[in-house]
């Protein structure tokens, strides 16, 4: 699939279905064999039109929301990846053929989409696998360099509690193995870390076809090679993506079988995956230096932790400011925000553009596990109010395409965020799919939204978002 790199382009009703129907704004996501892939502003449903010379579909809608449109992706390009493991017809393995198209074929030779949920769910709270006992950090060096060697399993885990060593044993690991690539995954999409594999193994430029990023690396000097992926639990843009889940569950296993690798990666996720045959080892606590992320004595922790609550790891004064604002209702005083910077010293740091960030994102992290969930919610509510009112230039305007989508993910207002076209077309793409990904209310199990006739109208149109099968307004 190509997605629009940089916001979404407004399509009107008439663009879209060749006459105005007056359903509305219409933004555009990508295309997916040709066929442009767009959002309905107000109802959130993803329709996919027929591409040059393709018979019109009667029923274009191919996710109810962005949330279902995310997920179909992912488990997908999953698919496409682990179904070639087996054997093939010709007695081969492994990824599939250049030639193969990415989607099957009808009966009437029509090119089809997959349907939703048809890959398994890789994660489930059913019969976990035992966790493996904890070892020192010498001691999984020594098992990781034996498995990066020699060791049968094409991905390993390195995990532990915070503070046991997990990023310095992978990066004594890096340094150990001749040729290996180094990836820090903090802020980075599995795009992003495709894309430094792919320059490190010689390959400027991805190919056009996103696709063919594996038999890229296959013909590579790095094939049979090591990657190392550090800080995978701070992947993606913001602090909730949901990035980290998709790199450790899916996106290692992908990277390893389509480019021959040895993929190694530090996990701070619990492990909820019904099997797999990844080496999993875990470091156990390190209780000689103490608790980590605490801040230093005599700080505003209240004012730096409004800071924390920013979802992107780096805010304007601007955001931060309105972040204390509403915190400070709930812990009965004013923040200053202005003072606390002044005084945090090495905590935070101000970059070229007067963003702020914490030097450690430990101290983040501590700072957001001990604010009440009530709180939280509380909040980032107000938040994404004081977002929608702000003007789409300046430093403001970028936090809000950043970071919006997600902090109304943890408000529980992402639906109506996602039914606005205005906001919409202010979102940055990426930021907005991975929202979409992360919201709980959009899990494919539990099925597109009921719609009633005061949100849909349209007589019985084909265009309609369905319940069960049938027209949500009929």
């Amino acid at each position: 699939m190509a997605v629009v790199e940089e916001g979404l382009t407004e399509l009107t009703a008439e663009d879209v279905w060749g006459e105005d129907d007056g359903s509305g704004a219409y933004y555009l996501l990508g295309t997916w064999l040709d066929g442009r892939i767009v959002v309905h502003g107000d109802s959130g449903t993803v329709h996919r039109l027929p591409a040059e010379g393709e018979e019109t579909d009667p029923d274009p809608e191919v996710a109810a929301s962005l949330g279902q449109f995310v997920t179909m992706l992912q488990n997908y390009v999953l698919g496409r990846c682990l179904l070639p493991m087996g054997v093939e017809p010709n007695g081969t393995r492994g990824c599939p053929r250049r030639d193969r198209g990415l989607a099957d074929r009808d009966r009437r030779g029509r090119r089809s989409l997959p349907s939703l949920g048809r890959m398994p769910s890789m994660t489930t709270t059913e019969a976990m696998p035992p966790a493996p006992s904890a070892v020192s950090p010498e001691q999984a060096l020594a098992e990781l360099l034996e498995w990066s060697e020699g060791g049968t399993a094409s991905v390993a885990e390195l995990t532990g509690p915070p503070g046991s060593g997990r990023t310095e044993t992978l990066l004594r690991l890096s340094e150990a193995r001749s040729g290996a690539v180094l990836v820090d995954a903090t802020g980075l999409t599995c795009e992003d870390v495709i894309e430094r594999v792919m320059s490190a193994a010689g390959c400027a430029d991805l190919p056009e076809k996103r696709a063919d990023w594996g038999w890229e690396l296959e013909g590579s000097p790095l094939a049979g090679g090591l990657v190392v992926i550090l800080n995978a639990h701070r992947a993606g843009r913001t602090r909730r993506s949901s990035e980290p889940e998709r790199m450790v569950h899916r996106f290692t296993v992908e990277l390893a079988v389509a480019g021959r690798l040895k993929v190694v990666i530090e996990r701070d996720l619990p492990d909820v995956r019904r099997a797999h045959d990844h080496l999993v080892v875990a470091l156990g606590p390190n209780t000689a230096d103490g608790p980590v992320g605490l801040l230093p004595d005599g700080l505003d922790s209240d004012a730096l932790r409004a800071l924390a609550l920013a979802e992107v790891r780096r805010a304007p004064m601007s955001v931060w400011t309105a972040l204390a604002q509403e915190l400070g209702v709930h812990v009965g005083r004013s923040l200053d925000v202005a003072a606390a910077l002044e005084a945090s010293g090495d905590p935070l740091e101000v970059d070229g553009e007067g963003w702020v960030r914490f030097r450690d994102e430990r101290h983040a992290e501590t700072l957001r596990r001990s604010t009440a969930a009530e709180v939280v919610r509380a909040v980032n509510g107000e938040l994404v109010a004081w977002l929608r009112d702000q003007a789409a230039g300046g430093s403001t305007g970028q936090y809000l395409a950043q970071g919006l989508a997600m902090h109304a993910v943890q408000a529980g207002q992402f639906d109506a965020v996602q039914r606005s076209g205005g906001l919409v077309a202010r979102i940055d793409q990426v930021a907005l799919m991975d929202a979409a990904h992360a919201d709980d209310a959009y899990a494919v199990s539990g099925g597109p939204r009921p719609v009633t006739p005061s949100t849909c109208g349209c007589a019985g149109s084909t265009r309609c978002p369905r319940v069960n099968g049938r027209h949500g307004c009929t």
